[in-house]
This record gives structure tokens, sequence and C-alpha cells, in this order.
């Protein structure tokens, strides 16, 4: 498999150098375009006229409608500005480059496989494979979570949030009771919080620097590293339609790492996860298992594959269409796990396994 991995990244990367170099001479000079934690191709997958729906499955806060236009996006994220330089027509946009071609051959891979159909015959090459691994692999650096540093105010609650402010609103609306006293964070301090975009302009509020010098290229080379592409790209790849729709997309990273243990579901680490679950849209899940296992897709359900993403308590977007059938979902599961494991049982909303790629 790594001899595989090895002569598609070669593939790979031949093709793609001389457009990085095109790129680099395009843009110099040029301010980069608004960071995107999860492209606009996927979010489109799940809107409807280009809206989507931000839910939460704790309960806590009520469905918020957001336009992927504006959706979990940074203003001036991965910016590197030379030394001294007074303007944004000087920075240099080294990570933008690389994940625009990252994501510009994932895009066309993702339209394949959303567009699948039972019967449909297809293949995919192992560059094709190799790319949707370093999209993958990508998600999981492409985060806030991987900021060197953030400077804004003094203010403590400016400090905790300044990274996500610009991509999930304000504090208030998404922060519940638990999650102020681990941070802690005085309720009331979020209650007279006020912020707008403009704070994320040049000399606004709110500044997130990444050091070009170390930060930078350790992304980079995350990314593309052996031991984070490898464990999307070893793994047996299986395509699930399901008629009805109804997943969500997890804000964060966009995939969900199960472990299973006993008779439980728990979040795993890359290296440890039994399965990786990608919604690629409403009605397509791609699940990775590791080759040998026993693991078959037969009677699952929407529904679960909802309640297993909703258990993670981060928000989940959502196609406008199934947002109050979420809600239900995620009521039940918070009930017990019987009324959780009732309301799978009574679906229909079965998935059809499409293909093994």
């Amino acid at each position: 498999m790594r001899t595989r991995l090895a002569e598609a990244e070669g593939q790979a990367l031949d093709a793609v150098l001389p457009q990085l170099s095109k790129l680099t001479a395009e843009l110099a000079g040029k301010d980069h375009r608004n960071h995107h934690f999860i492209p606009k191709f996927w979010l489109e997958n799940f809107a409807d006229d280009r809206r989507v729906c931000v839910a939460d499955p704790s309960g806590q806060q009520r469905l918020r409608p957001a336009h992927i236009r504006r959706a979990f996006r940074e203003r001036d994220l991965y910016a590197v500005r030379a030394a001294g330089a007074p303007s944004a027509s000087d920075v240099t946009v080294m990570w933008e480059h690389v994940t625009r071609i990252v994501d510009d051959r994932a895009a066309p891979l993702f339209d394949r496989l959303t567009a699948a159909r039972d019967g449909s015959s297809w293949t995919l090459t192992n560059v094709d494979r190799y790319w949707l691994s370093v999209f993958l692999a990508l998600q999981s650096v492409r985060v806030p979570g991987h900021l060197s540093s953030t400077r804004a105010s003094a203010d403590r609650v400016f400090q905790m949030f300044a990274t996500s402010l610009a991509t999930r609103g304000s504090p208030r609306d998404w922060m519940t009771d638990e999650d102020c006293r681990e941070a802690g964070i005085n309720l009331e301090d979020l209650r007279h919080f006020e912020w707008s975009p403009e704070d994320f302009e040049p000399g606004g509020k709110f500044s997130v620097s990444i050091d070009p010098l170390s930060d930078i290229p350790f992304m980079l080379s995350q990314a593309f590293d052996v031991k984070l592409v490898l464990p999307f790209f070893a793994r047996s790849w299986l395509l699930v339609r399901f008629p009805q729709g109804g997943l969500t997309l997890p804000a964060d990273t966009g995939m969900h790492l199960v472990s299973y243990k006993g008779h439980g579901i728990w979040d795993a680490r890359l290296l440890t996860a039994d399965q990786i679950l990608v919604p690629l849209s409403r009605h397509t899940l791609l699940v990775m298992h590791w080759h040998g296992d026993a693991w078959q897709a037969h009677g699952l359900t929407a529904e679960g594959i909802a309640a297993v993403l909703g258990r993670k308590g981060e928000h989940q977007i959502c196609h406008p269409d199934d947002a109050e059938h979420l809600t239900r979902i995620w009521d039940a599961c918070r009930r017990s796990i019987e009324h959780r494991d009732a309301l799978i049982r009574a679906s229909s909303n079965i998935g059809v396994t499409l293909a093994v790629v």
C-alpha cells in the first residue's frame, strides 16, 4: 500500500508543481482570498440556494441559517506578511496557493462521488485516491486549533474567542453554560459582548498571525505527510447513499473518527479509528474502514449517522429542509438510548451501498 501511495504521490505532484508556480506568479503582490475551513464546494452539497443551517445537537441554541459565502470563514487567517509590510498588497499566500490546488483537485472527485447512483460503474485511480486522502488530511490541519498565536485586546473573552468569532458568530450564540465554566468565562460577559466583521479587517480588534518561518512549512508538511495521508489512502472506501437524505457535516473538520469499544461508540484519533465517516452531501456518505474488518453497511440509516455525529457535541451543518427532523433525532438521543434506538429502527431511510472505491 505504501508503494501505491508513493507512486500516486509522484504522479500527482509532478502534475501540480507547474500549477503552483503559475499561481505564485499570478498572485504575487495580490491579497489572498478569505479562508474557509470547510471549502465552499463541500458546503454547497448541504445547501439550498447557497444557504445552510447550523444545528446544535446539544439543544442549547436555536438553529441558525447561514450563507455559505460567509459560513465558517476567517478573515486574514493564513496570510503571511513580509517583515514590515505596510499593506495587504504585500501579502504572500503560499498556504492559500496549496489549499486552492488541493481543493481544485478534490472538487470534481466530490462531484463524481455525490452524483453516483446504484448500479453505476466507475472507479477512482490511485491518483484520485491520493488527492482525496490529501484533501482529508488537509482538513485536519486547516482548522483554528492549528493557529500559533492570536493577538487581541487584553480582555480574556477576546483572547479566548478571537479565532472563532468570524466563523461561528458571537460566543453567546453557541457557548453552553458548561463551556463557560470550563473556560472560566462569566456568562454575563458574553451577554454584553459585541463584535462585527470589520473587527477582523486590518486595524480591527482581532489579528490572527502565523509565523512564516515555522508555521506555514510545518502545516504544509503535515498535510502531505505520509503518516497523515496513509490512514486515509490505505483503508477500504465504501460509498453509501440515503434516499431521503438527512446527513450532517461536522462544522470543524467535516468528518468523524469513530472507535467501537464494547457496545459504545467513541471519538478516536486518526490512527486508532475503526471508521472514518465523511458526509459528502446530505445524501452520500463515504465510510473508510480497515481492510479485513467485517463491517457492513446493511441496515445503516441516516438517522443513525446523525445520532453518531450529534453525540460529538460540536455544531453540525445541514440542509435547511433537514433541520427540524434532525432536531427530533437529537431530542430523542438526549432523552434516552431507548428513544434513540427506537427512532433509528423505525426509519425507512436505509443506506444503499453504491460502490467500494
